[in-house]
């Protein structure tokens, strides 16, 4: 990938995260708003690590994974599956 693509996808990859939070309320449901990843509520439903794809796939392919999660910070995210001791689909 020459470096203008490579920038592009970056710049690209950005822009879905900041929206995907956005969709998802924008903070943890502690409230936090730093340190957020896309939890999925039901990890059998699980297609693919939604941070992965951004930037290499469209929108609405994002947008039908990120239906299935909500966003908490690193610590309540650690902490679920701590308590929740199951592991996801790869």
């Amino acid at each position: 990938m020459t470096g203008d693509k490579l920038e592009l996808q970056r710049t690209r990859a950005k822009a879905q995260r900041d929206r995907a939070i956005i969709t998802l309320g924008g903070s943890c449901v502690c409230g936090a708003d730093v340190q957020l990843q896309f939890h999925h509520i039901d990890p059998s439903t699980k297609r693919f690590v939604i941070s992965r794809y951004f930037g290499r796939i469209k929108w609405r392919r994002i947008m039908r994974e990120l239906r299935k999660c909500e966003l908490k910070c690193t610590t309540c995210h650690m902490q679920h599956h701590k308590e929740n001791s199951y592991h996801a689909p790869k």
